[in-house]
């Protein structure tokens, strides 16, 4: 992502797993690029669905409120 488009979002905990969304909101144009993924090697993840579920339903709930609540204006020199 461009630094321009991060410097006008405006994060809270836990926002960074919307960026996309809160970027587009601010009119900047989102595409998908592929990565190159590896398996983990060794040990095995403290994460799961449960684990996040809760905080990220409601971090989506928030996200939803957000854009219900964005003012779109432009100025213009007269």
């Amino acid at each position: 992502m461009k630094r321009e488009a991060i410097d006008r979002v405006r994060l809270y905990t836990g926002m960074h797993r919307f960026l996309p969304t809160l970027v587009r909101m601010q009119g900047y144009k989102v595409t998908e690029m592929p990565v190159n993924h590896r398996a983990r090697r060794f040990g095995i993840s403290k994460y799961g669905a449960m684990n996040r579920a809760f905080r990220g339903l409601a971090d989506c709930l928030a996200v939803r409120w957000m854009s219900t609540r964005l003012l779109k204006y432009k100025v213009r020199e007269e």
